[in-house]
């Protein structure tokens, strides 16, 4: 049976340590050291294809280093900076800004330097690295280096600060037991990253094809003012296959709270560009009030934006209210509801170009009402819907299994670093 004991961290396991970074780094001839400062290194000094120079952007909260987005440096520079080049195992981590931004320095990107507003920590034989890494994303971890973090419009973190900071130290056969288990999780999360963008790429190809050739990629095609569509489609204006309604609310300022509260949705524009293209949540509600100064729009009404961000777009899945930031499309029984919506999201750039730039960018009615739209035969339209929402379907599923699995590693992150859940390595 475990034996434990009682630490700053609460009950841990008899043959835990706790111990702070300057203790580790002193029982294993390791440092904590600020990278070099602008004064030694300028934009100027970059050069392409040289030796990458990592800033506190290239780390992330997953601890991996983003190596598309390095600075880098000539081999002058580099051999000047001798004492600043990175050795495998290696942790960076982000001097400013975000607390707990980091990055590992892997047998890859071994003589690598960084900046000043990163930390290096060379922790020695006491630590795994990968543990070491993972223990840098534990609530406890972040709340700590957010509380002692000096400074007021930006917080900073220096090594002497970092040095004191307090790590829950299994013995190292249980530290890379732990590791291990928490890369598996993330390697699963990176994998759904890639089912997730190959479907997303998927969906664009298609509806490339879909609104250039229609179902038929043998089909003769014809050069409109939106480019190639079918020859048997026809063009017109988005008024002439749909009523198109700005929303309303009458009162000015928005949020008097004598309006709200009560049971009748009320999106606005935030929801809209959120939703991915169906509507199915709201963030307030109307009282009787409130609706007499509104517009309530049926469920199946596509409610697109005209202010702040241009063109976003979904179907109403609930009877909502919404103001005049947003206008509602209610399709004719010539044009399916869902074929209008994915074409209208993807115009959503050409709007965001087209739209007159005042104070701040807007569109209205006038503008909308002769935007042109491709009619297909309706039968078409609504198989050319069924395709899309098909890798639709596919996309919100891998997200959810991404979702589930970031669930996973947070609760594991948490049990195995407090030994609510211990591993034992047989390596």
């Amino acid at each position: 049976m475990t034996e434990f004991r009682d630490t700053e961290f609460g009950a841990l396991p008899a043959d835990w340590e706790v111990e702070t970074i300057a203790n580790i780094i002193k029982r294993s001839s390791g440092s904590v050291q600020t990278g070099p400062f602008g004064s030694l290194l300028h934009a100027s000094d970059y050069v392409p294809d040289g030796i990458p120079f990592i800033m506190p952007k290239d780390l992330s909260a997953s601890g991996e280093i983003i190596t598309d987005s390095v600075a880098r440096i000539g081999k002058k520079d580099y051999e000047r900076l001798a004492r600043y080049h990175l050795q495998e195992g290696d942790l960076l981590v982000g001097r400013r800004g975000e607390m707990g931004r980091r990055g590992l320095v892997t047998s890859t990107e071994s003589g690598w330097v960084c900046g000043s507003g990163c930390l290096r920590i060379r922790a020695g034989a006491l630590i795994d690295p990968d543990f070491f890494s993972f223990a840098f994303e534990t609530p406890i971890v972040r709340e700590w280096l957010e509380a002692n973090a000096i400074g007021t419009t930006m917080k900073n973190l220096s090594a002497e600060i970092v040095s004191r900071l307090p790590v829950i130290l299994p013995p190292v056969p249980e530290q890379r037991a732990i590791a291990r288990i928490l890369s598996n999780i993330q390697r699963a999360i990176e994998k759904q990253d890639n089912l997730i963008a190959a479907a997303r790429e998927l969906k664009k190809s298609l509806m490339r094809k879909l609104f250039m050739h229609g179902l038929d990629a043998n089909a003769a095609v014809k050069e409109t003012e939106i480019g190639v569509m079918p020859e048997h489609w026809q063009l017109g204006r988005l008024d002439a296959v749909a009523k198109v309604e700005r929303g309303k609310f009458d009162h000015r300022p928005r949020n008097s709270p004598e309006f709200y509260g009560g049971t009748v949705p009320f999106i606005q524009t935030g929801d809209v560009s959120r939703s991915n293209g169906r509507i199915r949540k709201y963030s307030q509600t109307l009282n009787d009030k409130g609706l007499s100064i509104s517009r309530l729009f049926p469920k199946g009404t596509i409610a697109l934006t005209i202010a702040a961000n241009i063109g976003d777009c979904g179907i109403l899945e609930f009877d909502s209210a919404f103001p005049d930031s947003l206008v509602g499309i209610t399709p004719l029984d010539s044009m399916n509801v869902y074929f209008l919506n994915y074409y209208l999201r993807g115009q959503k750039k050409a709007m965001d170009k087209l739209a007159p730039r005042g104070t701040q960018k807007n569109i209205n009615l006038q503008f909308l009402r002769p935007w042109p739209t491709p009619k297909p035969p309706l039968s078409e339209q609504r198989e050319i819907a069924r395709i899309l929402a098909t890798v639709d379907k596919k996309i919100e599923n891998e997200e959810k299994r991404k979702a589930a699995l970031e669930a996973l590693f947070k609760t594991m992150l948490q049990q195995l670093m407090t030994a609510q859940i211990r591993v034992i390595s047989t390596i």
